[in-house]
């Protein structure tokens, strides 16, 4: 196995992001950050989308080990942006779904981006930091997973899904944002 190596997250100028936020009145404004690129799509840039989709389905542990570290990463990004303007809420960015259905089988995505999103999630929640899931496409055989990990809000709530549904089965557990048909 080969060592993936990261951006060095002590090369940041964290006191430039600090300064960037330092003039927003806090009780006017909430102050979210973006992290995009979440750990399924993470994967598939870096494997190219086909050779990730088999992996996910051949390779179960490597693709595990995979996101394991992007996780990793990702949550001492969190916790730096945080030190640094303390967020009120994050957008947490990961498309696990096309038009018609979820890009792995639900088993897979449980088995290997659940637990690691979980753990992102974790340290979210320890920080009090309101959590704005981005997935779009079809997600409805896994939003149970989603709100049950914690998810506070999800967008962008595309009409492929059953959203009559989803809201009779899950109002007052999750916030939908959107629902506008693109």
């Amino acid at each position: 196995r080969s060592q993936v190596t990261l951006p060095d997250l002590d090369k940041v100028e964290w006191e430039a992001v600090k300064s960037q936020i330092a003039g927003v009145d806090r009780d006017q404004h909430l102050v979210m950050a973006f992290v995009e690129m979440g750990l399924f799509e993470r994967s598939y840039l870096l494997l190219g989308i086909e050779n990730a989709l088999m992996a996910y389905l051949t390779e179960p542990d490597l693709m595990l080990d995979l996101v394991t570290a992007i996780a990793d990463y990702k949550i001492e990004l969190i916790k730096r942006l945080d030190d640094a303007i303390g967020m009120d809420m994050i957008w947490y960015g990961d498309d696990w779904g096309t038009q018609t259905n979820l890009f792995i089988p639900p088993d897979t995505w449980r088995a290997i981006i659940k637990p690691a999103t979980q753990r992102i999630y974790d340290c979210l929640k320890a920080r009090n930091i309101i959590i704005n899931q981005h997935s779009c496409g079809k997600i409805e055989a896994i939003f149970g997973d989603m709100v049950e990990m914690g998810a506070d809000i999800w967008n962008p709530c595309q009409p492929c899904n059953d959203l009559a549904a989803l809201k009779r089965t899950f109002s007052g557990k999750i916030c939908f944002c959107g629902g506008i048909d693109s």
